[in-house]
């Protein structure tokens, strides 16, 4: 039982910390892409990026006036923008797959490669809207990129999702079948408290 416990604590340690990693990796990618393209006032949240000319910049589309919010900000700088936050979370989940084959960052690599596709989950609401033929707005990366690219939501999300299970099954198998039942459930929550701690206290305590 003590081994099993003392086999387990890596693990639960890991999850612990990989959501804050998981979340901040995301968001700091869109950070520096407006820190990169001068957006003024640009703000890093611990689960998000604002700006008052972003926001200003998506009221002026939603009312249809696409001139007076590039007037703002230039549109493919927020797509790309936007995009930086999906590409950051999808490379860590491949440096997570190729660290997760050395035994020492084992345990970190499985935490955060788990918990960092969760974040494209805010997604969904985007596909559901382009099944319906309903206009896209803001809210989402992928409602961000699809405003302005002409690229269709549902073709990245499809590659992206197909690609997180592949390489949430590489992360499971790379852990040792001896100890893999105990090292997903100390994982997961490891996961499940680090979410619950740095979305009530960690986080808003750090950047509000």
């Amino acid at each position: 039982m003590n081994r099993r416990l003392s086999s387990a604590a890596p693990w639960l340690l890991a999850g612990v910390v990989a959501f804050p990693i998981a979340v901040l990796s995301h968001e700091l990618a869109h950070y520096l892409a407006y820190r990169l393209f001068d957006v003024p006032g640009v703000t890093l949240h611990f689960g998000s990026v604002s700006a008052p000319v972003l926001d200003l910049f998506w009221e002026r589309v939603r009312s249809g006036d696409r001139a007076g919010a590039a007037a703002l900000v230039l549109p493919w700088q927020v797509t790309a923008a936007a995009g930086a936050g999906l590409v950051a979370t999808y490379m860590t989940l491949i440096l997570c797959c190729i660290g997760a084959r050395v035994a020492a960052l084992r345990p970190w690599c499985v935490a955060i490669g788990l918990v960092a596709p969760v974040r494209i989950a805010s997604g969904i609401p985007t596909l559901l809207a382009y099944a319906r033929a309903e206009r896209l707005f803001a809210g989402t990366d992928e409602g961000s990129v699809a405003q302005f690219s002409g690229i269709p939501p549902l073709l990245p999300r499809v590659n992206r999702n197909r690609a997180a299970v592949g390489r949430w099954t590489m992360l499971i198998r790379s852990i040792p079948r001896g100890t893999r039942t105990v090292a997903l459930v100390a994982v997961l929550a490891g996961i499940c408290a680090g979410g619950v701690l740095y979305a009530k206290v960690v986080g808003p305590a750090l950047l509000p």
